[in-house]
């Protein structure tokens, strides 16, 4: 398995893992966002939600894989120095972050179920 964690969680490689784990989940949301409200035409003129469905859970997805990834990463990472600190701060705000936009996520898919795509 590849590490996603350096052993010096100072460089500049393991700065940018850790900013991405912490960014993954809003961008994740922010898509999904964009993209379920361009498909509402679509789903209006088939009559069929399933791409707004696939979409969803695909976004819903990306929120939570950054929790695995950087819990998996918090474990890894040295806590003897300040970087190590910063790293595992990072590494936990990525979770938090990723577990408040799956939730974000699944609010704004839950409508697809109960409202007309159709709007009047």
């Amino acid at each position: 398995m590849v590490s996603l964690t350096t052993h010096d969680p100072g460089k500049p490689s393991a700065l940018l893992r850790a900013w991405t784990l912490v960014l993954m989940a809003p961008v994740a949301w922010a898509g999904s966002l964009g993209l379920l409200f361009s498909l509402t035409d679509e789903a209006c003129t088939s009559g069929s939600r399933a791409m707004m469905w696939r979409v969803a859970t695909a976004c819903l997805a990306l929120t939570l894989a950054p929790a695995v990834l950087a819990w998996r990463a918090r474990r890894e990472i040295p806590t003897n120095s300040d970087a190590g600190h910063r790293a595992r701060f990072m590494m936990s705000v990525a979770i938090g972050a990723s577990l408040l936009f799956a939730v974000i996520t699944l609010l704004s898919a839950a409508p697809i179920g109960w409202l007309d795509t159709c709007r009047t």
